[in-house]
């Protein structure tokens, strides 16, 4: 919700805004968090038109593909806090993939432009439990 309009929801980059207190607040701007925030947009929308309270379910989350090498990527997934929110259990996000580099140069460019610019709702969850067994290997 704006902080000055209260009729007006926004997301993304615009939810932001250019300000120091938004800048140290981390306002996450990717894709993947504009895909969870649109959820609770929508939702807050409908409860704005009927007149209910509107709800918070934002928690932060951001995902980076960040590249390592030529062909592989690691894959950043997190919520406020820095806290780790994998969406994947089966891949320890330490390590360098050639999986998540085929996703950042075909597979995200694809959810980006054919699914969520469409409208198409559709949700991975992402859990701080799925890093737990990562952690627990390494103590």
């Amino acid at each position: 919700m704006s902080d000055q309009y209260t009729s007006i929801l926004i997301a993304g980059g615009a939810a932001a805004g250019v300000s120091v207190a938004n800048i140290l607040r981390r306002k996450n701007k990717t894709a993947a968090a504009v895909r969870k925030q649109l959820a609770v947009v929508v939702a807050n929308i409908v409860n704005f038109l009927n007149k209910q309270t509107l709800v918070e379910g934002y928690d932060g989350y951001g995902s980076c593909p960040l590249a390592t090498s030529m062909g592989t990527v690691m894959l950043a997934e997190f919520s406020y806090g820095g806290k780790v929110k994998l969406s994947f259990p089966f891949l320890d996000p330490r390590n360098n993939s050639r999986l998540w580099w085929l996703g950042k140069i075909v597979g995200f460019p694809w959810l980006y432009w054919k699914v969520m610019i469409k409208g198409y709702e559709f949700d991975i969850p992402h859990k701080a439990s799925y890093a737990k067994k990562f952690i627990d290997r390494d103590s």
